[in-house]
Protein backbone atom coordinates (compact mmCIF):
# COMPACT_ATOMS: atom_id res chain seq x y z
CA UNK A 1 0.00 0.00 0.00
CA UNK A 2 1.60 3.29 -0.88
CA UNK A 3 0.21 6.75 0.78
CA UNK A 4 -2.71 5.88 3.43
CA UNK A 5 -5.03 8.38 4.51
CA UNK A 6 -7.69 7.80 6.67
CA UNK A 7 -10.68 10.06 8.02
CA UNK A 8 -11.76 10.59 11.30
CA UNK A 9 -13.72 12.16 13.49
CA UNK A 10 -12.26 13.17 16.97
CA UNK A 11 -13.83 15.28 19.97
CA UNK A 12 -12.08 18.55 20.84
CA UNK A 13 -10.15 16.73 23.77
CA UNK A 14 -8.53 14.20 21.30
CA UNK A 15 -9.78 11.69 24.50
CA UNK A 16 -12.20 9.85 21.75
CA UNK A 17 -12.55 9.15 17.88
CA UNK A 18 -13.80 6.84 15.27
CA UNK A 19 -11.79 5.82 12.17
CA UNK A 20 -14.48 6.46 8.99
CA UNK A 21 -12.33 5.18 5.91
CA UNK A 22 -8.71 4.03 5.90
CA UNK A 23 -7.69 4.23 1.61
CA UNK A 24 -4.69 4.43 -0.15
CA UNK A 25 -3.94 7.68 -1.78
CA UNK A 26 -1.52 6.36 -4.41
CA UNK A 27 -3.82 5.66 -7.11
CA UNK A 28 -7.19 7.69 -8.03
CA UNK A 29 -7.65 10.50 -10.10
CA UNK A 30 -6.05 8.85 -13.30
CA UNK A 31 -4.17 12.53 -13.70
CA UNK A 32 -0.85 13.89 -12.08
CA UNK A 33 -3.26 14.75 -8.89
CA UNK A 34 -3.75 12.17 -6.11
CA UNK A 35 -7.22 12.61 -4.68
CA UNK A 36 -7.54 14.72 -1.17
CA UNK A 37 -10.39 13.66 1.51
CA UNK A 38 -11.43 17.09 1.75
CA UNK A 39 -14.31 15.96 4.43
CA UNK A 40 -17.09 18.21 5.25
CA UNK A 41 -20.05 18.03 7.59
CA UNK A 42 -23.72 18.42 6.82
CA UNK A 43 -25.28 21.46 8.63
CA UNK A 44 -26.87 19.07 10.65
CA UNK A 45 -23.59 17.42 11.47
CA UNK A 46 -24.86 13.88 10.92
CA UNK A 47 -23.06 13.43 7.62
CA UNK A 48 -19.53 13.89 6.16
CA UNK A 49 -18.78 13.52 2.61
CA UNK A 50 -15.26 13.11 1.99
CA UNK A 51 -13.32 12.08 -1.47
CA UNK A 52 -11.46 8.57 -2.19
CA UNK A 53 -9.36 7.46 -4.59
CA UNK A 54 -11.01 3.90 -5.34
CA UNK A 55 -9.28 2.16 -8.45
CA UNK A 56 -8.27 4.99 -11.37
CA UNK A 57 -11.21 6.98 -9.96
CA UNK A 58 -12.24 9.72 -7.24
CA UNK A 59 -15.18 8.97 -5.60
CA UNK A 60 -17.56 10.67 -3.30
CA UNK A 61 -18.16 8.80 -0.17
CA UNK A 62 -20.87 9.82 2.51
CA UNK A 63 -20.60 8.11 6.47
CA UNK A 64 -23.73 8.97 8.28
CA UNK A 65 -24.30 8.78 11.67
CA UNK A 66 -26.44 5.94 13.12
CA UNK A 67 -30.08 6.45 14.33
CA UNK A 68 -28.52 4.85 17.40
CA UNK A 69 -25.77 7.08 17.80
CA UNK A 70 -28.14 9.68 17.25
CA UNK A 71 -30.09 8.85 20.45
CA UNK A 72 -27.20 8.20 22.61
CA UNK A 73 -26.38 12.01 22.70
Amino acid sequence: MGVVLRVVVANAGGTDHVLIHRFDNSRGAASWRHSHPHPIFSSDSRRIDFNVSSGQWTQLFVAEQSSDAASQK
